[in-house]
């Protein structure tokens, strides 16, 4: 399974604003999910299998994460980055855990949902 950290992102913080509406001035979605009640990231945004992203994930020894092999990374994530930059980031990357992407996020707070939004796409 893979989504884009985007993807995942965009459901934590969702939760996080239903969690604790009252500490967080506004919400601000980058490429990613507008989450509803008991949506997943897996729900919204099943993988493409024949994208490198998921065809370079492997599953974390526990089955509770999935990382991106070693081979597959500057692929996926770093293609047009000079080569120090890319072995940095590859030293950086840890495994994603599979709750985030799984979980369905819970949104009933009328507090929550009238805390203001902010999207960015990107093409």
């Amino acid at each position: 399974m893979a989504t884009s950290a985007g993807d995942e992102v965009s459901v934590v913080i969702s939760q996080a604003a239903e969690v604790r509406p009252g500490r967080i001035a506004r919400l601000v979605y980058v490429a990613a999910f507008l989450p509803a009640d008991g949506d997943s990231c897996a729900a919204l945004g099943p993988p493409d299998p024949d994208s490198d992203l998921a065809r370079g994930s492997v599953a974390v020894a526990d089955g509770a994460a999935v990382a991106i092999s070693p081979a597959a990374a500057a692929k996926v994530f770093y293609h047009d980055c000079a080569p120090a930059d890319v072995a940095l980031a590859e030293r950086l990357l840890v495994p994603e855990p599979l709750e985030p992407i799984l979980a369905p996020v819970r949104l009933a707070d009328p507090q929550a949902a009238r805390i203001p939004r902010a999207y960015i796409g990107c093409e």
